[in-house]
């Protein structure tokens, strides 16, 4: 689990791209870096595995996906609205306030994981699903919000399966946008 204070060793163009601009942010005084772990809700980007698996969802195939072995922490967006406005009361009522927080659920879920309560929310709990690379090298990604808990008082309060059940019929019957 990685803290606010963790090692960074971005991976891919996008990571480096993020990490650059919080040491850009940082080089001001006053400034919070706000870093939410995988968010979903509607409106998640159509890139996501959680858009693509929610999706799939709504067909009558196999559910296909690369690999079922990476390891995230999925925080629904409405806990990440309530991390920042948090952060903004704290920001307000402290001043100057020079931070990064976490806005996470600290649980870990693998894919497999979030294909098994995506297809328990949706009642369709004996659907088949296929890994296409099951070999693939697996990744590990998951935030402590220890710090957002005990400086800001913020908890998330959205667990995995209310999300994605919420999510599924909010958008049952239509593609996920």
């Amino acid at each position: 689990i990685k803290t606010e204070n963790s090692k960074i060793d971005p991976k891919s163009e996008y990571a480096i791209q993020k990490l650059k601009h919080e040491v850009y942010v940082n080089s001001f005084t006053s400034t919070v870096v706000i870093r939410p772990s995988n968010v979903y809700g509607i409106g998640m980007s159509t890139s996501s595995v959680f858009h693509r698996i929610l999706d799939q969802i709504q067909m009558v195939d196999s559910l296909i996906l690369e690999s079922l072995s990476p390891v995230r922490d999925f925080i629904h967006v409405s806990d990440v609205v309530s991390g920042v406005i948090r952060i903004l009361h704290t920001f307000q009522e402290r001043g100057k306030l020079s931070k990064t927080y976490n806005l996470s659920t600290g649980k870990e879920s693998s894919i497999l994981d979030l294909v098994k309560v995506a297809l328990l929310a949706a009642g369709q709990e004996k659907r088949k699903f296929l890994e296409l690379n099951p070999a693939s090298t697996s990744s590990h990604l998951v935030l402590s919000n220890d710090l957002a808990r005990k400086e800001l008082n913020w908890a998330p309060k959205i667990d995995l399966f209310r999300g994605v059940s919420d999510l599924l019929r909010k958008t049952s019957g239509e593609k996920i946008e």
